[in-house]
């Protein structure tokens, strides 16, 4: 597992390459952007190296270009935060950071350090929380040609379409991150796992709900061998798992009220409830992922109005969760699924990416899924305790 050396060259603000028009200079936070922990959401793709390692200066100047021109159009990108209320669309521009990494780009791929990736962003995820500026960018150039272009999205600008960790608590505790991948054999295992299950209501159960469910059953299962291993009475921790799906309300809209280029944060949660690990069958995966498509589908049309009209006592319940879950009363595991997004269709001009990525997180039980570079597999991203993930084993 080697170790690039990550070695900053430049910075500098990318304003649009037009001014924005006074009238479009405020955009106020919904209450969904005002309560979202102000985080910068992390992604990286990986292309192939270049045959020409010269035209680095070339391919710097074209994004710089590109992106000058794209944010007349996603202006709110060049703001400024303005302290939990609104952007100040004020053209202050973009990050742009160039890096040149002495490694190889198959060295980092192929069997990649999780907690090094972080030198390949422009900020961290939360060591950046007293800065201002939406979004960042950070073009890393390898010795062998390859490039890594890292994103740093403040969260609460835009949820990116891809996750939140609005009601995902920040943790003071170790909290570790492996990936876990489950291959197209794997899911395929699974599922007939779930179809097959005495009772099953699922014939069709997604990779997702494959997944999530898989991975739940073994959070359920882990909570019980601990308090079991550490002799724990049963009124010390009630046996509540509590998992949160994140979905994404625009389609579900009714009439389709935001355009595909709006911005803000737009999901809601499926919380749902699974009691004590016993002799029923709850825990069990084909169980577990029915619940869960249960929970998803009652987020249509009509949900989504009752929100509107209801949102304090949606936010109530949600905190009261949260409450019994810090104070021991029960587990929380949060799931968000970054798998439709189009990420490997993202191409620069040289060809599309080898690997897309995330990073550590200290949020713990925090699983976040991405497609594999097959397209038919899943990559987990789980973050949680060191002891935890050795019980359910993942090493």
């Amino acid at each position: 597992m080697m170790v690039a050396l990550v070695e900053i060259i430049s910075k500098e603000m990318i304003k649009p390459s037009s001014p924005t028009p006074d009238h479009l200079k405020g955009l106020r936070f919904s209450c969904l952007d005002q309560i979202t922990n102000p985080v910068y959401t992390p992604l990286i793709f990986f292309y192939q190296a270049a045959d020409v390692v010269h035209e680095n200066a070339n391919k710097s100047l074209m994004l710089k270009q590109s992106l000058s021109e794209i944010l007349t159009v996603f202006y709110p990108l060049a703001g400024q935060v303005e302290g939990n209320s609104s952007i100040n669309c004020n053209d202050n521009g973009v990050e742009f950071v160039e890096a040149k990494v002495h490694g190889q780009l198959s060295d980092i791929i192929e069997e990649p350090n999780l907690e090094e990736l972080k030198h390949f962003l422009p900020k961290e995820p939360f060591n950046s929380l007293n800065e201002n500026i939406i979004l960042s960018l950070q073009v890393n150039f390898f010795d062998c040609g390859g490039i890594a272009v890292g994103v740093s999205l403040l969260h609460k600008a835009g949820d990116g379409k891809t996750n939140s960790f609005s009601f995902v608590p920040i943790s003071d505790e170790k909290v570790i991150t492996k990936r876990l991948i489950l291959d197209r054999k794997k899911l395929t295992d699974l599922k007939d796992e779930i179809v097959s299950a005495p009772g099953s209501q699922l014939k069709d159960p997604t990779r997702v709900e494959v997944a999530s469910a898989f991975i739940w059953k073994h959070y359920i299962i882990d909570s019980t061998k601990k308090k079991i291993q550490l002799q724990l009475p049963n009124d010390v921790v009630e046996n509540v798992f509590i998992a949160q799906h994140v979905v994404d309300m625009r389609p579900r809209m009714n009439p389709p009220l935001l355009p595909e280029n709006a911005f803000g944060n737009c999901v809601l949660f499926t919380p749902l409830d699974i009691m004590s690990y016993d002799d029923n069958d709850q825990h069990e995966m084909h169980h577990l992922a029915y619940q869960l498509r249960k929970a998803i589908k009652k987020i249509d049309g009509d949900y989504i109005k009752q929100f509107q009209i209801e949102g304090e006592r949606f936010f109530i319940n949600i905190f009261k969760q949260l409450d019994s879950i810090l104070k021991g009363r029960g587990r929380l595991c949060s799931f968000s699924s970054w798998c439709k997004f189009p990420f490997y269709e993202v191409d620069y001009g040289w060809g599309k990416p080898l690997w897309v990525c995330t990073t550590p997180f200290p949020l713990k039980d925090l699983v976040i899924f991405m497609t594999t570079p097959s397209g038919d597999g899943i990559e987990a991203w789980i973050n949680m305790l060191e002891d935890d993930m050795k019980i359910i084993g993942i090493e």
